[in-house]
């Protein structure tokens, strides 16, 4: 299995069985992320930085 990174998927990726994701807090910010497993994608929705 080979993953890779996108940024803003089209709705065409995300639509169908329920993608999982989340926000992960790391120092400094967080990001919000949605995993695609039947397309091999972590996508990354929104970088923030406080």
């Amino acid at each position: 299995m080979t993953w890779t990174w996108e940024y803003d998927p089209d709705e065409q990726h995300v639509a169908g069985e329920g993608p999982k994701g989340g926000f992960a807090h790391v120092s400094g910010g967080f990001f919000n992320y949605l995993i695609v497993p039947r397309h091999e994608r972590l996508y990354i929705m929104q970088v923030t930085f406080l």
